[in-house]
């Protein structure tokens, strides 16, 4: 059996989505106690609803004045936001963490060792793969914005992609695109993987 020779980039390449993988992995790990919680909170609202359409509870609750003493509804949405403040900080770590990865290991390639996007995109280039620029730009940008909030990368983001921050308070409040209006979703961060999956062919271990 004849045995094919490596490619170009080959063994790189694939020490580059085994990396990937742990990230992912880590990614997922990070977030299960929360998206756990989410799931309860969605079921004890369609179980609390389904007693409201039986005529058997409703989701709020007066005193003899008229004087609202209990909302069901509002409980379940305060533990959602707490939830969901635990998840916007588990995704802006790991968006912070999958362009390090990027930069330390194509960083490791360039010249002096120092990573330069630009640089980085020519040498991924050199192999005959096509890196997708836009994404991982755009998640150098997040990854600037999360750690160092407002400045140039979090007022370019915005300006490619004002779906990755909380327009209310952009828009409606006047505040700046930063850290504090930064809201990347579970989209955004599957988005963010997929380039970087895609900058790289995948290929087996080399020989």
């Amino acid at each position: 059996m004849a045995i094919k020779p490596s490619k170009r980039g080959q063994a790189w390449a694939w020490r580059f989505h085994f990396g990937i993988r742990e990230i992912e992995r880590a990614y997922k790990a990070s977030r299960d106690a929360s998206d756990k919680e989410v799931s309860g909170i969605n079921e004890a609202a369609a179980r609390h609803q389904a007693k409201v359409d039986a005529g058997e509870a409703t989701w709020s609750e007066e005193d003899e004045d008229g004087n609202l003493v209990y909302d069901y509804g509002e409980r379940l949405g305060e533990q959602m936001y707490d939830v969901e403040q635990v998840l916007a900080l588990i995704r802006n770590a790991f968006v912070i963490t999958l362009h390090h990865f990027v930069e330390q290991r194509v960083g490791a390639q360039l010249p002096k060792k120092k990573y330069d996007q630009t640089k980085g995109f020519s040498w991924l280039k050199g192999f005959g793969w096509t890196p997708m620029e836009g994404g991982l730009n755009q998640l150098r940008l997040a990854a600037n914005c999360a750690k160092h909030s407002e400045g140039a990368s979090a007022s370019q983001l915005y300006a490619l992609r004002p779906d990755m921050f909380d327009e209310d308070m952009v828009k409606g409040w006047g505040a700046a695109p930063a850290y504090d209006t930064l809201k990347l979703t579970d989209a955004h961060v599957d988005e963010f993987f997929a380039a970087v999956q895609a900058s790289v062919p995948k290929m087996g271990p080399a020989l």
